[in-house]
């Protein structure tokens, strides 16, 4: 345990420690004779000394009081004394106490400490269930986005969907219109191939008859294979 700096300083003057803590009692006595001898009983303060006491005002400490010791709070800090409210008693009981005298109260100190650790732990639940509604919050608002998006997407899907059908009906007339023009130019081109070969163009024309066949076919016919009427010539053609 830290020992108080005057009964370190009397106890090595003097080496033992029943006379140091005597030899400390007598000058707090005459310190306060002499204090209280002094006009308006006014004590030394810590200034003019230039000490720095081990306790402060509010601070909870234990005074001994003969064998016993006793829970107080610091009042006052002076030179050499503190003002002490002892707990349980009234206002009235409050004396100055030397400073030997006084020590730390450990279970108040731990009592303290244990509040202000309880009082961390508080605001960190706090703190959780905050962070908690605000990710509750957050997850919500993500749904509601992803919601939104997707019914967009759909809406859009749609839209394309309904384009694509217009496309594919005009796609689908367009083939069909280009089918019809080949086969109307497949039935031109046949109309104008020979009837007795069907691969070679006409080239010439039976007179009178008006027949038209290929060189080729009709050097082999002596009357029109159409209408079996003989003919009288070969009318040359010529396509324009």
């Amino acid at each position: 345990m830290m020992m108080q700096p005057l009964l370190k300083t009397s106890l090595q003057k003097h080496g033992d420690l029943a006379k140091a803590v005597e030899k400390l009692r007598l000058e707090a006595k005459m310190t306060s004779e002499s204090t209280n001898s002094c006009s308006g009983g006014l004590r030394r303060s810590l200034k003019d000394v230039g000490l720095t006491p081990r306790f402060r005002v509010n601070d909870y400490v234990k005074v001994y009081r003969g064998h016993s010791l006793r829970k107080a709070r610091v009042v006052q800090v002076t030179a050499t004394e503190y003002l002490v409210h002892y707990q349980g008693l009234p206002g009235d009981m409050d004396e100055y106490v030397p400073h030997y005298r006084v020590i730390e109260d450990r279970e108040m100190k731990a009592c303290t400490s244990n509040t202000a650790r309880d009082d961390e732990v508080e605001q960190l639940r706090q703190e959780n269930r905050r962070l908690k509604d605000e990710l509750l919050i957050a997850h919500d608002r993500l749904k509601r986005a992803e919601d939104d998006m997707a019914e967009e997407w759909r809406k859009e899907c749609s839209v394309l969907q309904a384009k694509c059908l217009l496309v594919s009906d005009h796609c689908r007339e367009a083939v069909t219109r280009v089918y019809k023009v080949l086969e109307e130019k497949q039935r031109v081109i046949d109309s104008w191939n020979c009837v007795i070969c069907t691969t070679t163009a006409v080239d010439c024309a039976f007179v009178p008859c008006g027949h038209m066949f290929c060189t080729g076919c009709s050097a082999q016919c002596k009357a029109c294979p159409i209408c079996r009427q003989e003919f009288i010539m070969r009318l040359p053609l010529y396509k324009p």
